[in-house]
């Protein structure tokens, strides 16, 4: 079920994340994930492999103590940057699709 998930996730999203920088959600709004450093689009193993596969996956450990994690990477995101922590790690912003 885990690998479904994720292919479910990469067929919704997998397109539009390499080729717009966006997932479904993310277009809808019309914003968009870039690199910390460049401002442009961020590279697409970065938001594939390190935003789109590892971090969700987080969400699916369901043992007390790793099941925070989510809620830790989230909480990011009412700090001074609204920059969750996989923004942090991956070196990316969410900013406004220009």
């Amino acid at each position: 079920s885990v690998l479904l998930a994720e292919a479910s996730y990469l067929l919704v999203n997998g397109w539009l994340l390499c080729a717009r920088g966006q997932s479904l959600g993310k277009a809808i709004v019309g914003i968009m994930i870039v690199s910390q450093h460049t401002g442009q689009k961020a590279p697409w193993w970065n938001l594939l492999f390190v935003r789109a596969l590892f971090f969700p996956m987080l969400y699916l450990v369901f043992l007390f103590w790793p099941g925070l994690l989510p809620l830790i990477d989230q909480a990011f995101v009412f700090g001074k940057k609204r920059r969750c922590f996989h923004d942090w790690v991956c070196k990316t912003d969410v900013v406004m699709k220009e």
